[in-house]
């Protein structure tokens, strides 16, 4: 199993200078889930992990 560390993503998605809304709109979920995803406290699922990285 991949492990991913939530804090990577969430510099990554910093950096490049967008809001957790933003991107959850992105991805097509709410900015609670994706905040719980940032934090660790839900888990990434292979297809939404492959739509952040693009």
């Amino acid at each position: 199993m991949l492990t991913i560390d939530p804090s990577k993503i969430k510099k990554v998605r910093e950096h490049k200078g967008i809001s957790q809304e933003q991107l959850a709109e992105r991805l097509n979920v709410s900015q609670s889930a994706y905040a719980k995803i940032e934090s660790g406290k839900r888990r990434i699922e292979a297809g939404l992990l492959f739509k952040i990285a693009e």
